[in-house]
């Protein structure tokens, strides 16, 4: 019961850190100003030529940045920036020892991890929602057949309820995300900079998607994290959780990492 406490004390003080905050704001508007920027031709043709908005869709646009654009590095830079570099700020500032001695060390792993997870997953759902949002006066979010023709699992949510589509995606993305900024998280422990936090990630997001080639689309990185229906065409669920699993074990395996290392510098008293 007093761990349980402790963890619901520190979790509360993470999330003023991450979420509560007006850097999280700040995020949360940036991903949805990377977002239009990968779709200014296609808002400039609309506005240019007074095309039907009806015949675009704002959460088909979503779709072609996360499988085709190059924006993508820049949102995973800013979600990054989130609470990747906490552990920096506390060992800058002299706070770990006195949260360490107030909580231990699992339960302070435990609430670093939670916090930018559900962070990081928020931030990249609310910046999508915000997009569309931004969007509505210019374009739909209707998607015609065609449009999904490679998201086979999720053709028939994805045509009924376009947004259920979009939360999907943000979903799957955020999962991504909060991967690679554990990674960084776990890299600053090494390297205690705010500069490795956030760039660690960038770096292994680029080669991860570099290597997708070369393994079949199962698991292919970049088809795990931005066609998620592509791992069982026509079943919606065991796609989901199919994602959300290989996600899910490399959260797992970088929080091990974090954990680990951790331990490894308080064992050698390098606090």
């Amino acid at each position: 019961m007093k761990k349980i406490i402790q963890l619901g004390s520190l979790l509360e003080v993470d999330f003023k850190r991450s979420i509560y905050s007006w850097k999280f704001l700040f995020i949360v508007i940036g991903i949805c100003a990377v977002c239009l920027s990968s779709m200014t031709d296609s808002i400039s043709s609309i506005i240019r030529f007074d095309l039907p908005r009806e015949n675009f869709s704002s959460v088909r646009e979503l779709m072609i940045m996360l499988n085709f654009d190059r924006f993508k590095t820049v949102i995973i830079v800013l979600l990054a920036g989130i609470y990747s570099a906490s552990y920096c700020e506390d060992w800058n500032h002299r706070y770990f020892r006195l949260i360490l001695c107030r909580s231990g060390l699992k339960i302070y792993t435990l609430s670093r991890i939670i916090a930018i997870i559900v962070s990081v997953v928020l931030a990249t759902i609310l910046g999508f929602f915000l997009c569309i949002l931004v969007l509505s006066p210019i374009m739909g979010i209707d998607m015609q057949e065609q449009d999904v023709s490679w998201y086979n699992a999720y053709q028939s949510l994805a045509l009924r309820f376009p947004l259920g589509f979009a939360l999907i995606l943000g979903w799957n993305f955020g999962l991504c995300a909060a991967f690679l900024a554990l990674f960084g998280l776990w890299m600053s422990v090494k390297q205690p900079n705010g500069f490795v936090a956030i760039g660690a990630p960038f770096l292994l997001f680029y080669f991860l998607y570099a290597i997708s080639m070369l393994f079949p689309s199962f698991l292919s990185f970049n088809a795990i994290t931005s066609n998620p229906s592509i791992a069982f065409i026509g079943n919606p669920i065991l796609s989901f959780l199919y994602n959300t699993g290989v996600l899910g074990l490399l959260i797992i395996l970088t929080s091990l990492g974090f954990y680990c290392s951790l331990r490894k510098r308080w064992k050698n008293g390098l606090f």
